[in-house]
């Protein structure tokens, strides 16, 4: 898929800040459990907001969430407005719903972003020429 530099910035942002170097593979790598909500959260709001078609469909009945857990929650909240709880559950319903939609474009994402840096490494000058020092000395 086609993403926005926007959005590309942001992904590569929060895969320099979550990833491990693994020293037995030598190179990066990310897990997209190991990310906070509020990052994923953040970028799927790019996302949608770079994209309003994808935007409807994280957001309606293309997501397989839609019937499961965010329009019941919507109901609740709409049933009972000045429900605080009925709220937060509407929130974090829908932020996780839209999440999981689109985890397997973060996941490209995130892994693009991994593989980009672990070429920047493997193809550095400064580590070949640590390299050939460590062997001359």
């Amino acid at each position: 898929m086609n993403y926005s530099k926007n959005v590309i910035r942001l992904a590569r942002e929060i895969t320099s800040h979550y990833a491990r170097f693994n020293t037995l593979d030598q190179q990066y790598l990310i897990d997209i459990d190991d990310i906070a909500d509020f990052d994923l959260h953040e970028l799927s709001a790019l996302i949608m907001s770079e994209d309003k078609c994808l935007a409807s469909e994280a957001t309606g009945c293309d997501n397989p969430a839609y019937d499961k857990t965010m329009l019941p929650a919507l109901i609740r909240y709409l049933e009972r407005p000045t429900d605080k709880d009925k709220q937060i559950e509407f929130m974090s319903e829908w932020k996780e719903g839209v999440t999981i939609y689109f985890k397997s474009s973060m996941i490209e994402l995130f892994e693009s972003a991994a593989s980009d840096m672990n070429d920047s490494i493997k193809y550095s000058p400064r580590i070949a020429h640590d390299r050939n020092l460590r062997v001359n000395l």
